[in-house]
């Protein structure tokens, strides 16, 4: 065995012949694995752990920890073979949805943040709105660096309890974001509808690295949670420039008198 294949010799050791290309677990498949089996003695799952050749059926039998077995019968066919919960699962839809939970639950809030940023810093004159704008920012972006998809030392899986908390920033952005999107229905529908396009695009660009990362796109949980970050960012800072530029076009007489000022 050698970097995560399977190699075979023929003629005593001179020459090999990789019998199995790389067998090795995305970094998604092994936080899979980690949250819904018992764990195996070792961490090291992204290659054959162990062989044995049987000798009364010929069969060589490769453990793959977490992936289960590969079999190879006398004839030169390997096929894959589940040892008790231990198999190899491709991650489906449903299965990245349970590995993301924690930051779906994290996605639910972005709207909202991006609703009462672009709000405060556009309009707003009220003092409650920047405590719990830097509030929730504040506390959002502790729990993205605590987030349970790789530190499963925090996550409880019975109960989900971590998943839970990470409800917190949407309960504390709900105020926040609602008045803002009052407030913006107040001035007019234009100025709603371009904060609301941002929010809803700001939140599908915080969920797309993890889903690239589940997908084996982005390799490192940590590169796409970074990416994560920076675009929400990054789109909270244009939906304020948007609103700011639309609201430089309304009547001064009219932004006077509204009930925001």
């Amino acid at each position: 065995m050698s970097g995560g294949a399977f190699e075979r010799s023929a003629d005593g050791g001179q020459t090999w012949q990789r019998e199995i290309d790389s067998l090795s677990l995305t970094e998604a498949e092994v936080t899979y694995y980690k949250r819904s089996r018992d764990p195996l003695e070792t961490d090291n799952w992204r290659q054959p752990q162990d062989l044995f050749i049987d000798r009364v059926t010929g069969n060589v039998v490769v453990a793959l920890g977490q992936a289960g077995v590969m079999v190879r019968t006398p004839d030169g066919q390997w096929r894959h073979v589940s040892v008790g919960s231990y198999s190899y699962e491709a991650l489906d839809s449903a299965k990245i949805g349970s590995l993301l939970s924690g930051e779906s639950a994290l996605t639910l809030a972005v709207p909202l943040m991006i609703l009462g940023t672009s709000f405060s810093l556009a309009m707003g004159r009220r003092w409650w709105h920047f405590i719990l704008g830097l509030s929730t920012w504040l506390t959002w972006s502790l729990l993205i660096l605590l987030s349970p998809a790789i530190d499963s030392v925090l996550y409880d899986s019975a109960s989900n309890t971590f998943v839970s908390l990470l409800y917190l920033p949407m309960a504390i952005a709900l105020p926040w974001g609602i008045n803002s999107m009052f407030r913006l229905s107040l001035i007019a529908w234009h100025a709603l509808l371009i904060v609301g396009l941002c929010a809803t695009a700001g939140a599908v660009l915080f969920y797309l690295p993890y889903l690239l990362w589940a997908w084996a796109k982005i390799p490192n949980y940590d590169t796409a949670r970074a990416y994560a970050l920076l675009l929400v960012v990054a789109v909270s800072v244009l939906s304020s420039y948007l609103l700011q530029r639309w609201l430089d076009h309304i009547d001064l007489d009219k932004r006077h008198g509204d009930p925001i000022a």
